[in-house]
């Protein structure tokens, strides 16, 4: 039993030969043997040959005491530092728990005949116990996203078009960075209104490595290799190229990828950033084949969409589809109404102040009134519209126009339109489930995430090489 132990005790963390242990033994261990200890020492349970019942009531007895001393040894401590109290009794719940290795340490005093039967059932019930009480009650005490809880106005309609725009962009290839540095080359920074762009490199982590966020500006190192290297040169030359209206702060986080969310909510609210830009989890080649379709990138994207802190935005990259040469970069807004489509028609307006951006903004409107829309909803839509048009008055490189669709068999045949005519689409994510102008198409929506409009420009066979840039604006949370 404990020679394992101290052989893992005895291997250094990460790679090179910790993260190959772990690669070629995890499934292995965690996916078989372990669930066959636990299922063994279970079959030895016998809670029926228990005739002493002062002998049970001890050790029932002893288990509380030590389980309470154990959780009074944590929670105390944590309170003292000031911990509030939820959140303690989470953490003392969690160091608290018995798993595998008090089973497998149990069933080695069993077989060594240092505990009876009877011990040995109680025993291993009360891991049992313990191991499904610990995890419902750490659910419901624990909550990651109330850390955000009355963090209002952090998105771009509030941020005013002669202040700093704080950016997330987040990176797993090269090829991320690329994308996000032409949608932050479009956004028009300069002195009266700068540019900060915070840039984190998400690298897998394998092995025993501990968890790591690593500040470059602070000098400090990541073991991502050449392509990390490679991502920050990229935007180091980008700040270099738009010195004094650009700033970039570069991080690497190093996580599992079910945790990587985390990395990327707790970055955005520490730097007050009012966009989280996020890459596709699709990429595309030269011919317009997709190469690359990764669910665990698709997971990530979904866990942050639910608890970022500020508006976030899906790029939907195809810049490697070869396309004609042009000194201007023609970018389209769908809009339909709702607080998404208000979004991404506040970040277009700030990237068509510069001569460079062509912008023009498609207002699709039903035939037929529509009384679904809050009254409030639709104040805001004819607001932002209508500043809009007065913008488009007074620069050339802006076209405002409507499309009265039917339903959203029409909407799809517009929208398939303009994928030849833009560099760049930006589209709301949620829309209200009735609305008439996409009626149908929710049910052909493949990509939740995307919402029905973002799911149709990211089809993977669709060989165009116009990009998306799905927006879903900042979830305000209660207080």
């Amino acid at each position: 039993m404990y020679g394992p132990f101290l052989l893992g005790l005895a291997v250094p963390d990460g790679p090179p030969l910790g993260a190959t242990l772990v690669d070629r033994l995890e499934t292995l261990i965690s996916g078989l043997l372990a669930p066959l200890l636990v299922t063994y020492c279970g079959m030895k349970v016998n809670l029926v040959e228990l005739y002493d019942l002062k002998f049970i009531g001890t050790v029932w007895l002893v288990l509380g005491i030590c389980l309470l001393t154990k959780l009074a040894a944590i929670f105390i401590p944590a309170l003292i530092c000031r911990v509030p109290v939820k959140d303690a009794a989470a953490l003392a719940f969690v160091m608290s728990g018995q798993g595998v290795v008090q089973m497998s340490f149990y069933y080695y005093n069993a077989v060594n005949q240092t505990f009876d039967g009877e011990t040995f059932s109680m025993l291993t019930t009360s891991v049992l116990i313990q191991a499904a009480a610990a995890n419902i009650i750490v659910k419901s005490l624990y909550d990651y996203s109330r850390m955000y809880t009355g963090y209002q106005k952090r998105d771009i309609q509030h941020t005013t078009a002669n202040s700093e725009l704080r950016v997330l962009t987040c990176a797993h290839r090269v090829d991320d960075v690329l994308a996000a540095r032409k949608v932050l080359e479009a956004s028009f920074p300069r002195k009266e209104s700068p540019l900060a762009v915070y840039a984190l490199h998400l690298v897998e982590l394998v092995g025993r490595a501990h968890p790591q966020l690593i500040d470059h500006q602070l000098g400090q190192k990541s073991s991502g290799g050449t392509r990390t290297q490679k991502m920050i040169e990229i935007l180091s030359f980008f700040e270099q190229q738009y010195q004094g209206v650009v700033t970039v702060q570069q991080f690497t986080a190093m996580s599992l990828t079910k945790f990587m969310h985390h990395d990327i909510c707790t970055v955005a609210f520490n730097k007050l950033a009012s966009l989280i830009i996020l890459p596709f989890h699709r990429k595309w080649n030269h011919q317009g084949k997709m190469i690359l379709d990764s669910s665990s990138l698709r997971s990530i994207n979904c866990d942050v969409l639910d608890l970022a802190p500020c508006s976030v935005g899906i790029l939907v990259d195809r810049h490697k589809v070869r396309r004609n040469p042009s000194q201007t970069y023609n970018v389209g807004v769908a809009f339909f109404g709702g607080t998404d489509d208000r979004e991404a028609l506040a970040y277009a307006r700030r990237m068509a102040q510069s001569a460079d951006v062509h912008l023009t903004v498609v207002r699709f409107v039903p035939w037929d009134i529509y009384a679904g829309d809050s009254q409030w909803d639709a104040v805001l839509d004819a607001e932002i519209l209508k500043d809009t048009r007065m913008q488009g008055a007074h620069q050339d490189n802006i076209v405002y126009k409507e499309e009265r669709v039917k339903d959203g068999a029409e909407t799809a045949l517009m929208i398939h339109a303009m994928e030849e005519a833009f560099d760049l689409i930006m589209v709301g994510r949620r829309h209200k489930e009735d609305t008439p102008q996409l009626l149908g198409l929710s049910e052909w929506n493949d990509l939740p995430e995307l919402g029905p409009v973002g799911d149709m420009l990211a089809a993977a066979d669709l060989n165009t090489p116009v990009s998306v840039l799905v927006v879903q604006h900042q979830n305000a949370k209660a207080i």
